[in-house]
């Protein structure tokens, strides 16, 4: 194993891109990291670096994707964060991290990929999230509750038309899901599994990839029992409910609304990121 500190011991002024993910990398991430103005591209994921995040990497204005899944990182993220509005990807999975959700994300508009999977953050989502652009959006296993002991209400995701995969796996969400979820044009995926959802389903008639991605990994009947599950009918979402049928819980199966679902971390599209 080696410091991440050694890599950065030459005064490096000026970089664009830097992968150092899967390299074994250990211990916490260097102040001077701060230093690199320039940075676009940074990835330190999939290493064992660990402790707290240092506050200035809220110097990288320039950055637009930062990876750094798969490590030990503890605490929060740095308040300093809100400085970088230029991010467009932020995939910070499979740490340790902790505290509330930093509502700051809500003002990187330029973001269209944010992955929080595989930590200990605090509910609710926050409801000041108006991220246009996002097409990936991936939470689970929030801790936590309303004060009143319940299930947080689902989160406003309205202004977010453009997302194509959504996961909001156990994130204490209760309640019904709302309709806007239905009217999203282009999303393909959709994972609420292992919540305290009622209520109606969403009409999801309008979601026609959504619907094709289903057919790709279903037989014709089960096809027509997504007809049927998409205009709508009374359901409990939540992750104890019985489906009514064999064909509907394949149905639910394919929607992944109640059930264990796949890991959403897309490898081929984040790897063509850096082919030229």
């Amino acid at each position: 194993m080696f410091l991440l500190s050694s890599v950065f011991k030459n005064n490096v002024c000026f970089l664009l891109c830097r992968d150092l993910s899967w390299n074994l990398l250990s211990g916490p991430v260097p102040d001077e990291l701060g230093n690199i103005s320039t940075l676009v591209f940074l990835s330190l994921s999939a290493n064992r670096l660990s402790g707290l995040l240092p506050k200035r990497l809220g110097d990288l204005g320039n950055l637009q994707f930062l990876w750094l899944f798969d490590n030990e990182f503890v605490g929060g993220l740095p308040s300093s964060f809100a400085e970088l509005k230029n991010l467009k990807y932020l995939l910070i999975g499979g740490n340790n991290f902790t505290g509330p959700i930093p509502e700051f994300i809500g003002n990187w508009k330029h973001l269209e990929y944010l992955s929080l999977i595989g930590n200990n953050f605090k509910g609710p989502i926050p409801n000041t999230f108006s991220l246009s652009n996002l097409s990936n959006l991936h939470i689970n296993d929030l801790t936590g509750s309303s004060r009143g002991g319940h299930g947080f209400s689902f989160p406003n995701l309205s202004r977010m038309t453009s997302l194509e995969y959504l996961t909001l796996r156990n994130c204490s969400i209760s309640g019904p899901i709302p309709g806007y979820i239905g009217r999203f044009k282009n999303l393909k995926y959709l994972d609420l599994s292992f919540n305290h959802l009622t209520g109606e389903i969403p009409d999801f008639s309008n979601a026609q990839q959504l619907r094709n991605i289903a057919s790709l990994e279903s037989s014709s009947h089960i096809i027509q029992s997504d007809v049927e599950f998409l205009d709508g009918d009374d359901f409990d979402l939540a992750a104890e409910a019985e489906a009514r049928s064999a064909d509907f819980a394949d149905a639910l199966n394919d929607y992944n609304l109640v059930t264990d679902g796949p890991h959403m971390m897309n490898l081929k599209i984040l790897g063509s990121l850096m082919k030229p």
